[in-house]
């Protein structure tokens, strides 16, 4: 009996191990198939969180905290959308001035710095599953916010780069990837460029009523004000952006710069010869330009007037000659 009676207390034992085992490899399982949290995941999210909840006038600055750590981590992608939603965020809820518009325009310039780090086919931020990203908008623009491109924008429009645009891949076929919206390099150059182009007209004094920080109407009324100020390098470069290279947009953009500097370059000779200072905004650009693409006759001093004179050499002979062919004047006497 007492045999039986050990022999039923092992049977026992061993049931209750086997049990028991069982059930420790099911609680094993069961955790083995559990979705496993991303730590780097819960990191950015509580980044953003902070960034996006946090006052702007937080120090350290939680946008750039986000920025440092996608950078560090190499991830180009993330840092300049830590960026481009720091620039947004100081155009909407920044306070008015200069201090704040140069803070968002350097946001604008590390995002594209960093989306430059990209290749071309990866040179784009996803607004479609982000919307953390898709929070952050231009004030005053029109849903969606300006600068985003998808197969909407096949024909044409600011957003519609060609292969041989400056992001190097087309729009449309980013932002059928992704789902519909994307934001381009070329779209956020543009979102920065008129950007500041408008704070240069505001400097000028010439648009008091015109703020930076809000979305611009259209590059044509941005174009329309800088070649009102002369500031015909930022005219140019607007011009190039804002349009495809080869579009009738484009074309008509450069007519009006180049006749724009046509007027200005007749005013600033009119104004040498009668004795007043020429120097000013198209001297500037000139000075700029490589004298191999000047065009034949464009004066290359703003004092044009100075090469008109007649050589001394005339003058002490009775006056200048009445000979208007040049090509008969002695070699020693041409001015050039």
């Amino acid at each position: 009996a007492r045999g039986a009676g050990v022999g039923v207390g092992v049977g026992v034992g061993r049931k209750r191990g086997r049990a028991g085992l069982e059930e420790e490899e099911g609680s094993l399982g069961s955790t083995a198939t559990a979705p496993l949290v991303s730590l780097l995941q819960e990191v950015v999210a509580a980044l953003q969180r902070r960034a996006l909840n946090m006052d702007l006038a937080t120090q350290p600055q939680p946008y750039r905290l986000l920025y440092d750590f996608f950078v560090a981590r190499s991830d180009m992608r993330g840092a300049a959308r830590a960026m481009v939603a720091y620039a947004r965020r100081l155009r909407a809820e920044g306070p008015p001035g200069s201090a704040t518009v140069a803070e968002a325009l350097t946001a604008y310039e590390l995002a594209l710095n960093a989306l430059a780090l990209q290749d071309p086919e990866d040179a784009w931020l996803d607004v479609h599953s982000d919307p953390w990203l898709a929070a952050h908008t231009v004030p005053g623009a029109s849903p969606p916010a300006f600068p985003l491109a998808g197969a909407a924008d096949l024909d044409g429009g600011p957003a519609d780069v060609g292969a041989d645009g400056p992001a190097g891949t087309s729009a449309s076929a980013v932002g059928a990837r992704v789902g519909g919206v994307a934001i381009t390099q070329h779209a956020l150059t543009l979102e920065y460029v008129l950007m500041r182009a408008s704070a240069e007209v505001v400097a000028t004094g010439a648009s008091p009523g015109t703020d930076p920080l809000q979305a611009q109407r259209s590059p044509e009324d941005v174009l329309s004000q800088l070649l009102g100020v002369r500031a015909y390098d930022s005219a140019h470069r607007l011009a190039l952006c804002a349009w495809p290279a080869g579009r009738q947009q484009q074309t008509r953009a450069l007519e009006a710069l180049a006749g724009a500097m046509a007027r200005e370059a007749a005013r600033l000779q009119l104004q040498g010869e009668g004795g007043g200072d020429a120097a000013g905004p198209f001297a500037d650009f000139l000075s700029s330009v490589p004298p191999s693409t000047r065009a034949e006759g464009t004066p290359s001093s703003p004092h044009p007037q100075q090469q008109q004179q007649p050589p001394a050499a005339l003058a002490q002979a009775g006056g200048p000659s009445t000979n208007t062919n040049p090509a008969a004047a002695p070699s020693s006497a041409s001015p050039l």
